[in-house]
């Protein structure tokens, strides 16, 4: 959770500088705090699922936890995480929208933010589509990471395999219903398999 703090911390710093200069040189604000937030958090969330194996598990096995509560735990993890980032960004997202209504930006807003950007029926598909991408990415770090665990043909094989799910979300998915159905979809089997990877997982030293 700290580390999400920070992140979300570093994000909202990189958003006021980057358009506060583009303000300066009378350029247009071209991006939202949520999209920075799908185009980022995403990836901190893959990595966040990588780290979750490894040391941390030889760790806590060797203080007695169960590779179920391990599995268990760390899913909790996962999906607390992304609730918690989805919360704060919204919720950064929406203040930052409050401030550029009243200081009068909006003239500095591209056209595309202001079609659509900005409204309240897109900035919720944008909150929806980010917690669930959130998850995906966390779940498939932590799948490769076992993948990788168990050895490392497997871990390319699933590296390969992530990086197709990922491709066809962002290319074939044209709308939010579809992105939902495919990303849920796409969780829940990688759950599935985490669950089986990890029952009997080789704890290393």
């Amino acid at each position: 959770m700290t580390w999400s703090a920070w992140f979300v911390g570093i994000l909202f710093l990189i958003y006021i500088v980057t358009n506060a200069f583009s303000i300066a040189i009378n350029d247009s604000i071209s991006w939202t705090f949520i999209e920075g937030g799908l185009s980022s958090a995403t990836i901190f969330m893959l990595i966040t699922g990588i780290l979750s194996m490894g040391g941390f598990l030889t760790h806590y096995v060797s203080h007695g936890i169960t590779r179920r509560d391990y599995f268990y735990g760390t899913m909790l993890a996962g999906f607390s995480a992304a609730f918690v980032m989805t919360v704060i960004v919204s919720l950064w997202n929406l203040l930052l929208n409050s401030a550029i209504s009243w200081l009068n930006l909006e003239q500095n807003l591209t056209t595309r933010i202001i079609d659509g950007g900005l409204s309240t029926v897109d900035g919720s598909f944008s909150i929806i589509k980010l917690f669930l991408l959130l998850n995906l990415f966390f779940f498939l770090g932590w799948f490769i990471s076992a993948g990788f665990n168990r050895h490392w043909t497997l871990g390319v094989v699933l590296v390969i395999a992530s990086v197709f799910v990922v491709i066809v979300e962002a290319h074939l998915m044209t709308t939010l219903l579809a992105t939902s159905v495919f990303v849920v979809a796409s969780t829940a089997v990688v759950i599935l398999l985490l669950r089986k990877m990890t029952k009997r997982i080789e704890v290393k030293p």
